[in-house]
């Protein structure tokens, strides 16, 4: 896999080479996906790796930003818009969290916290599907272990969620 790393306005953009013989379409067809995606600058591991959906060759829609080697990984589980992250749930190697209601143009988290409500409930409701539709897409491709794992992590974000 080729990965070009381009750096505007201070964020990363990893976006994996897709030859036109395998684009079938302007929707991605294979996963886990090789599409463009801007990593929150609020977590500094590389490479990114988008767990979802490709609209133009830009992640979009519900999936998960999977960030960081082996054995440590942050994860941001959520909606993506045009390749940039845009609400949900961002989790750092030793599982802390922010709750996005969106990101500024840096990169940076915009916190849901008490004076968003309605974002936060979003964000929370977009991680849980999020890694719940990623962990589907795992078990169609007949990857049981990942399957379960995302599966897990959607229950455990579900169950989570302080009062």
């Amino acid at each position: 896999m080729i990965w070009r790393i381009g750096i505007p306005i201070g964020l990363l953009v990893f976006t994996a080479a897709i030859p036109a013989a395998t684009r079938k379409s302007d929707r991605a067809v294979r996963f886990p996906t090789t599409c463009a995606a801007i990593a929150p600058t609020d977590i500094a591991l590389r490479p990114a790796i988008w767990l979802g959906d490709c609209v133009l060759g830009k992640a979009d829609g519900l999936g998960i930003l999977r960030m960081g080697g082996r054995p440590l990984h942050a994860f941001f589980a959520g909606r993506m818009k045009a390749g940039r992250p845009a609400s949900g749930l961002l989790f750092d190697v030793d599982k802390s969290y922010w709750t996005a209601r969106g990101f500024d143009a840096k990169g940076h988290v915009l916190i849901a916290d008490g004076n968003y409500l309605k974002e936060q409930d979003q964000a929370w409701a977009d991680a849980v599907r999020a890694a719940r539709s990623v962990g589907d897409r795992f078990a169609k491709a007949g990857n049981a272990g990942s399957a379960a794992y995302y599966r897990r992590f959607a229950s455990e974000i579900e169950n989570g969620r302080p009062e």
